[in-house]
């Protein structure tokens, strides 16, 4: 069903493709913003004075003054990506979302003609074509009327391999959007359809 198709693109490549590019957004802004904060370091330490043969003691210390943030444009521009990011990934769930609806109604109509071609409209035209070729031989029916009979048939049996073959298409389509297969589906589709 279209509702489960829809649980599985959540889990597709496609969009994990997004979130991954949304998670690494994600930790670069975490990286700016870390980066911004100047944090007081105290250094201390010895130094060996050769002149006069001493050794020194030395400490400093580092405080951050002023107000102004000098990563701030790399800040904002993290966010841009981040929030870029978001879009992006809502713009695809989007897309994929309608190219699997589009797609699974395709199938459905794939799978309904060819279940009613293959099970009313070929019989069917296989015994207009017996009883045809009978009237032929009993001469009753001309050459082009049994012809007519047969191209009749043999375009059903055309039109139902084009919708089974129009059916996979989608299917493998669907496929590739959910990134799992829906073969069984579709064999399920095909047994509910022959009962109902």
């Amino acid at each position: 069903s279209y509702a489960e198709l829809l649980t599985r693109v959540a889990a597709s490549p496609g969009i994990n493709q997004y979130l991954t590019r949304g998670r690494v957004r994600q930790v670069q802004l975490a990286l700016a913003e870390a980066q911004s904060k100047q944090d007081w370091t105290l250094r201390t330490g010895a130094r060996y004075l050769g002149i006069t043969d001493n050794v020194a003691f030395v400490a400093g210390v580092t405080l951050p003054i002023g107000g102004a943030d000098p990563n701030l444009g790399r800040i904002e521009s993290a966010r841009a990506e981040a929030a870029l990011a978001d879009a992006e990934l809502v713009a695809r769930r989007v897309e994929i979302e309608t190219a699997l609806y589009r797609l699974h109604q395709e199938l459905i109509h794939n799978l309904h003609r060819a279940a009613a071609i293959g099970s009313e409209v070929i019989p069917l035209l296989e015994s207009v074509v017996i009883d045809a070729g009978a009237a032929y031989a009993a001469g009753r029916f001309s050459y082009f009327e049994l012809r007519q009979a047969q191209l009749a048939l043999l375009e059903a049996r055309r039109a139902h391999l084009e919708e089974n073959y129009l059916g996979q298409v989608n299917r493998v389509a669907i496929e590739r959007l959910t990134g799992t297969a829906v073969g069984p589906a579709v064999q399920s589709a095909r047994v509910t359809e022959e009962n109902s």
